[in-house]
């Protein structure tokens, strides 16, 4: 912990803090650790489309050189990848290689994951969110953070750099094979609608 506070010594006193890791998300020791140490903490989820997120989490993976498969096989494989325990969700061997680049379709299943973080922390401590809004309206998507993290309003940042920007690669994918991922990531869908009112179309 002593470590972690370093990382934020440049704060000025009464100025909020935090910090970017969608791994957390994923990670089961993650929300154990965090409420542990920081129970009040407040947390931004921000979700893309499931189906974008699992292809473009591939395409990331062959830009890293940790992903020598054809896109099919890459997916086709994840499960076996993954079959370290009973649970992909459980706790992983530290520094587990396919849990972290090859988990496709399994990180795109929102909702087991905050039905995770949800059993730690109370809803009020979280602004669940498409992170599409932030490219679709994002003075409306900045005002809605602002208030949740409850700080004074200042302009929107500057939105033209995108970190980790892919190449277009969405593409070059066959619409059958998309639609596949979907039918296989029909219950993150149907879940997410249900309890959060977040849909994709």
């Amino acid at each position: 912990m002593g470590w972690y506070a370093s990382c934020f010594e440049g704060a000025s006193p009464g100025q909020r803090v935090g910090e970017i890791t969608p791994y957390y998300l994923y990670h089961a020791p993650a929300a154990e650790r965090i409420a542990a140490q920081l129970p009040k903490v407040r947390i931004i989820v921000m979700l893309r489309d499931p189906v974008s997120r699992a292809i473009s989490h591939y395409f990331h993976s062959v830009r890293l050189g940790v992903e020598t498969l054809p896109i099919n096989d890459a997916f086709e494989s994840e499960r076996l990848r993954l079959s370290g325990s009973a649970d992909p969700m459980a706790l992983p061997v530290p520094g587990s290689f396919s849990h972290l680049h090859h988990s496709y379709l399994d990180r795109s299943r929102y909702e087991v994951q905050l039905s995770r973080w949800l059993a730690m922390f109370p809803r009020s401590q979280f602004l669940i969110m498409r992170s599409e809004e932030m490219f679709e309206a994002p003075a409306h998507a900045w005002n809605r953070i602002q208030s949740f993290l409850d700080v004074p309003c200042f302009d929107l940042p500057d939105l033209s750099i995108r970190a980790n920007a892919g190449r277009n690669e969405h593409a070059r994918i066959d619409v059958k094979f998309k639609s596949m991922l979907r039918d296989q990531l029909h219950s993150t869908y149907t879940s997410m609608d249900r309890e959060y009112g977040i849909s994709w179309t």
